[in-house]
């Protein structure tokens, strides 16, 4: 269902973008999660328009780039909070 796929999304997120943090840096991953929830949140509501079959594609894949933003978001604001925590 397009609910799921947030969910999975998120959960591959969080699971990429965690490594992609150590290989590119927290800042540069950090603008990359927001700018793909953007685009997921922008596609599934300005690009959703045509045939039928059309529409459920890309809702589909705007909701996945959506939760994977918002899943890769989580463990590298975790990562930026701890590395500006310093004691």
């Amino acid at each position: 269902s397009l609910l799921a796929l947030v969910f999975v999304g998120s959960v591959l997120g969080m699971l990429l973008m965690g490594y992609l943090g150590d290989l590119l840096g927290i800042h540069q991953s950090l603008v990359l999660t927001n700018t793909l929830v953007v685009f997921g949140a922008l596609s599934c509501g300005a690009l959703a328009w045509g045939r039928p079959a059309w529409v459920w594609r890309v809702i589909a894949l705007g909701r996945f780039v959506l939760g994977f933003g918002i899943g890769g978001n989580y463990p590298l604001s975790a990562a930026a909070a701890a590395q500006e925590a310093s004691p």
